[in-house]
Formats: structure tokens, C-alpha cells, sequence
């Protein structure tokens, strides 16, 4: 969409709001994962996800898989988008890797899918 298609005229109050990365660690789960709730703030929709999970977790149940993928693409997303925050999130993220891992993947195999 163009501006000028936005109709936004001098003037006009825009709001624009930007993922950190405790929005991101806000849903985690105390089990280690990621929920689903965490796409919507990424741009991601949850369908696309689905659509496209890697064949490494089709001996999973759908609801495993999912949750897999969402704490994958989490974890992915903290450390390309919030390098410089690494410290203040490395437990979180090494707590959903082993989550990964104790569903039998671990995070490095899953990589591929980036």
C-alpha cells in the first residue's frame, strides 16, 4: 500500500508499535514453550506455520508440532532480531531448546527450516 492509498494527511496521529523481545518471552510457557499467541506479533499467522513444518516432525502429534515450531521460530527470531539483549534472554531461550530437545529434535537440526 502506497501512503498516498493510506489517505494520511499532515496531521494525522500514526501509531506504530515495535515487537521487543520481552514481548516475545512473555509467552512462554513454565513448560518451555512457545504459545501460538506469539505469531500474531511477528507477522507470522499460525496457518502459514502449519503449512510448512518441517517433515522432521511428523512423528509428533499436531499439537506437539506446533508447539515445536512456535518455540523454534521464538527462539530464531530472539537471536536475529535481539542480538545485542542475548544476555537478558539466553536462559529463556535455552529453556525452550530443551524443550525441543525433549521432544526428540533439538534446535540445531530444525535450522534448515530458516
Amino acid at each position: 500500500m502506497k501512503v498516498e492509498d493510506a489517505n494520511i494527511t499532515y496531521k494525522t496521529k500514526l501509531s506504530v508499535w515495535y515487537m521487543t523481545y520481552n514481548d516475545i518471552v512473555k509467552h512462554q510457557t513454565p513448560e518451555g514453550y512457545w504459545t501460538e499467541d506469539v505469531l500474531a506479533g511477528l507477522g507470522i499467522s499460525a496457518s502459514d506455520v502449519a503449512a510448512q513444518l518441517p517433515s522432521e516432525l511428523s512423528s509428533l502429534s499436531e499439537d506437539t508440532r506446533m508447539r515445536v515450531a512456535v518455540t523454534w521460530i521464538a527462539i530464531f527470531m530472539l537471536q536475529q532480531k535481539f542480538p545485542e539483549t542475548e544476555p537478558e534472554w539466553r536462559l529463556i531461550a535455552k529453556k525452550g531448546m530443551k524443550y525441543i530437545q525433549t521432544q526428540g529434535h533439538s534446535y540445531n537440526s530444525l535450522k534448515c527450516w530458516s
